[in-house]
């Protein structure tokens, strides 16, 4: 027997995503179930043991996933040719930093490329029918616990993440519209509230809240913070003014978050994400263990009614970490991340910004 759930989605900002063909954009379901994957590892505690049963995984031990997804309607819009964005004039001597605009800061890595990127746009929507099949091994209790670990993924996927590159950075924004199915039993699980169909962000926020606390009550305890996680610590942040269009929202993201970096040491900036190049000075700062660490800091733009709002999500993750310095004078030296103490002052810093905030204050 096989039941199904179709979720419906909006494109809000800009979706840098391709397939085996890098310099065209493309949306793909592995791609989907990968940004899946990460969501529900946020969320449950017990992901060690349930992420390669539910999801499949390789190896000589590795399976099939227990669920399959079809694409029932793609995205109808043509990809389209990124610009990169101009640097401001001045007539004051600013530095290369200040030069670059806040929308280009923000998409840092996709001007660096020495192809053209192509994007999937803005303002388009597409369906996803996902499909757990039943298996003479489930129990009832295992069976309705995949259900509700897939819809808390989806539902986190369409209220806090993205789909792309620079997604932490509010590129690949995607807003969950609903999910649908003709299974009663799907239904009562799928009981969630959607944020986007409200018109305030009090309202947006309070709906958020309520969903975000369904899912967390479907698990017996908090995940544990040795990764990016949904625990009681994380806030998450909306602001109360909203913009005439997704670019200014993402400008004013881009304006506040060069800020409040500036006015950091470099081993706060580590924070946000290794490894970290500082140009003018040759360095290089990278974790002490493996070669990257990815932002707890999540940022989209929210759309409640025809205005967009800047979202800000900052989750918990290890406050444990040593980097290393590369480069002139001192190749090597090892220095402490004061990640908690830097997400704390950011925390403070977006209250005083206007923005509502909700969660671990």
């Amino acid at each position: 027997m096989k039941e199904s759930l179709t979720v419906l989605f909006q494109t809000v900002t800009p979706m840098f995503l391709a397939g085996a063909n890098q310099d065209q954009a493309e949306m793909r379901i592995p791609s989907f179930k990968g940004a899946l994957r990460f969501w529900y590892r946020a969320v449950d505690p017990e992901y060690i043991n349930n992420e390669p049963i539910l999801f499949g995984s390789g190896g000589t031990e590795g399976g099939q996933s227990r669920f399959w997804m079809k694409m029932e309607s793609p995205f109808g819009k043509s990809p389209k040719k990124w610009g990169k964005p101009k640097r401001e004039e001045s007539k004051r001597r600013k530095s290369k930093d200040e030069l670059e605009s806040p929308l280009s800061y923000l998409s840092f890595s996709i001007n660096m490329r020495k192809f053209t990127s192509y994007y999937l746009p803005e303002d388009d929507h597409m369906a996803i029918t996902i499909c757990r099949k039943r298996i003479p091994s489930d129990s009832e209790l295992k069976y309705e616990s995949d259900w509700r670990g897939l819809m808390a993924a989806v539902w986190l996927l369409g209220h806090v993440g993205g789909l792309g590159s620079r997604s932490r950075r509010g590129f690949g924004s995607l807003a969950l519209q609903g999910m649908e199915t003709t299974s009663t039993a799907l239904a009562g699980i799928a009981d969630l509230p959607i944020a986007h169909l409200e018109q305030t962000p009090e309202q947006w926020m309070s709906a958020f809240q309520t969903g975000l606390q369904q899912i967390q009550d479907g698990f017996s305890v908090s995940p544990k913070a040795d990764h990016t996680v949904i625990d009681a610590e994380s806030t998450f942040h909306l602001h109360s003014e909203g913009c005439d269009t997704w670019k200014e929202a993402m400008e004013s993201m881009g304006e506040l978050f060069r800020e409040f970096r500036k006015r950091k040491q470099l081993t706060h900036r580590a924070a946000f994400g290794l490894p970290l190049q500082i140009q003018n000075r040759g360095w290089r700062f990278v974790p002490e263990k493996g070669q990257r660490y990815a932002s707890p800091v999540w940022m989209r733009v929210v759309r409640i009614g025809d205005s967009y709002h800047p979202f800000i999500a900052v989750l918990s993750t290890d406050s444990g970490m040593t980097i290393l310095r590369r480069g002139k004078g001192g190749d090597g030296q090892k220095l402490s991340v004061p990640i908690s103490e830097t997400f704390y002052d950011l925390r403070q810093y977006l209250k005083e910004k206007n923005y509502l905030s909700m969660g671990g204050l």
